[in-house]
């Protein structure tokens, strides 16, 4: 039997979906979803790009970037949804697209209706009212979405009580919304009197919008949650869970510097210069940065390229550290030396400033290269990759044979051919012993076509190789990949008779739909590697256009 834990463990929590009430017609419904809130979004972009006298304008970039980073929520929900129908998570995101799309659309016809003055245009005290209020469940389906991610269902039975406070907070914050407000002053309208307001007891239905201030709690509790839910999880839910906690410590981060650049434009009172126009470039990255969260939400719930989360964070950690150190340097650097310059000669001087940033961009690369090592250390990158091994059958024989000179022409050519296949396949090299290559794959179905004409590409040179293939999660330092997965790889090598190339059933799993002839090669106890391991060989390989 293949042992492969990080496989076995994700394959364990596929069970654990919600069960929802979904019929046979659910690709219909969620088809149906997806072009109403399409629609409205489509809606929101042509009401934005309108100007007074329903003229068409150029709008700007960020009269975009709102629509463009919550649309991300319902594409990725139809997606998890087609694949996925009886996963809420998807039908949540959909829930969350239709919110965010009303509130988009809605207020871009109240601003259209005040450029095109409000007597001549209906509905907008009716658009006011609920601008004011979609906000709401937008809100709260993204309180839900993360109390039951990633398996649909809450951590356990005691979270039922925050999540009905969750739902009675929204429920009372939408009743204060609608029938409270006298007028629309918080919208900026305050000569617009509210349609819905009950007017003998507005001012206590008002009160009941301080309900608001109970959802960063509520925010906070979701937060937990996803750290209760961790300490018990799976390998594979851990990975799931990463994803969603970087996105959302990248949104949090780059929030944060907007809010910090808008602060100094504030405090300085700059109406020029570099900082206002850092903080126009950092807002507008933060608004985009908002589609970050579905983005992991949908690698995460479908599983593609899951594996690959600890390389993320591990280059964002090298990356952003190289760059926040230059920053730094640079920052004190130029300050020191134009008030330097400013004592000797009263002027400053930006040819300096230049010369600065080069040098500062020439630091970066040999500065990268000092911090992995440190970062590789205490938080090493973990990818799932496919493995190839292989080397040239007999090869110690040949080179008695031939003489070390011949030899040498042989190896030559013989490496030049693999580099060359793998160079087309999208192989890298990762180590290379004499006659024997170790390169590892992002795409199965490429590591095994690599290996195919390979073995083509040598059998011209008059020499016959073996190879033995695995997918497997691995820990990559710096340059080196290690592992358990590499291990096996080797191991399933040294099982290969001459010109065989063999697999893990893992990766035999990975290659349904491929066109590929596989042979059972029976069980095989793999020296080092705890199990069995059943191998397979490749007969047959369908035609590639790579």
């Amino acid at each position: 039997m293949d042992r492969h834990p990080a496989r076995s463990s994700e394959l364990g929590t596929t069970g654990r979906s919600a069960a929802l009430p979904v019929r046979e017609e659910a690709p219909g419904v969620v088809w149906l979803a997806f072009g109403l809130v399409t629609t409205l979004y489509v809606l929101a972009v042509i009401l934005g790009s309108l100007g007074e006298g329903s003229a068409l304008t150029v709008a700007s970039i960020a009269d975009f970037l709102v629509p463009a980073s919550t649309y991300a929520f319902p594409a990725v929900g139809a997606l998890i949804t087609l694949r996925r129908p009886r996963n809420s998570i998807g039908w949540l995101c959909l829930g969350i697209g239709l919110s965010w799309g009303s509130v988009i659309v809605l207020e871009a016809y109240v601003r259209y209706v005040v450029l095109a003055h409000p007597s001549s245009l209906p509905g907008f005290e009716v658009a006011l009212v609920f601008a004011n209020v979609a906000w709401i469940p937008a809100i709260g389906l993204m309180i839900f979405l993360i109390l039951v991610f990633p398996d649909g269902r809450l951590p356990s039975p005691r979270w039922r009580v925050v999540a009905g406070l969750v739902a009675l907070t929204l429920l009372v914050l939408a009743i204060g919304s609608l029938f409270g407000a006298e007028s629309f002053a918080n919208s900026g309208h305050p000569e617009v009197p509210n349609p819905l307001a009950i007017a003998p007891i507005a001012s206590a239905l008002a009160l009941l919008q301080f309900a608001a201030f109970a959802l960063p709690v509520w925010i906070l509790a979701a937060v937990v949650s996803i750290g209760v839910r961790y300490r018990r999880a799976s390998e594979a839910e851990r990975l799931q869970l990463k994803w969603l906690v970087a996105a959302g410590t990248a949104v949090c981060v780059l929030f944060g510097a907007a809010w910090v650049l808008a602060a100094m434009v504030v405090s300085g009172g700059e109406s020029s210069g570099l900082v206002p126009l850092a903080a126009d470039i950092a807002d507008d990255v933060a608004i985009a940065s908002f589609g970050l969260l579905p983005i992991a939400i949908g690698v995460a719930t479908l599983r593609h390229k899951l594996y690959d989360i600890d390389v993320i964070v591990n280059r964002t950690l090298v990356y952003g550290g190289a760059t926040v150190v230059l920053a730094a340097a640079f920052g004190a650097a130029n300050v020191a030396s134009q008030r330097l310059l400013e004592s000797v000669s009263g002027q400053r001087s930006d040819l300096l400033t230049g010369g600065l940033a080069v040098g500062a961009a020439l630091a970066f690369g040999p500065l990268r290269r000092r911090i992995r090592p440190v970062v590789d250390r205490f938080l090493p990158a973990r990818a799932e990759l496919t493995l190839l091994f292989t080397d040239i059958v007999g090869s110690t024989r040949m080179a008695a044979d031939v003489g070390d000179d011949r030899w040498r022409d042989v190896l030559g050519r013989y490496r030049a051919a693999v580099r060359r296949e793998l160079a087309r396949f999208g192989g890298r090299e990762i180590d290379t012993a004499g006659d024997g290559f170790f390169a590892t794959f992002d795409r199965p179905a490429a590591a095994l076509r690599c290996a195919w004409a390979m073995r083509g590409a040598v059998l011209e040179l008059g020499l016959e190789t073996r190879a033995g293939l695995h997918i497997g999660q691995c820990e990559m330092r710096g340059e080196k990949v290690s592992g358990l997965a590499v291990n096996t790889a080797a191991r399933v090598m040294a099982v290969a008779a001459d010109g065989e190339i063999l697999v893990s059933t893992a990766l035999s799993e990975a290659l349904v739909g491929l066109g590929v002839g596989l042979a059972d090669r029976g069980v095989h106890e793999l020296k080092g590697v705890p199990g069995e391991w059943h191998l397979y060989r490749i007969d047959a390989m369908a035609p590639s256009s790579a």
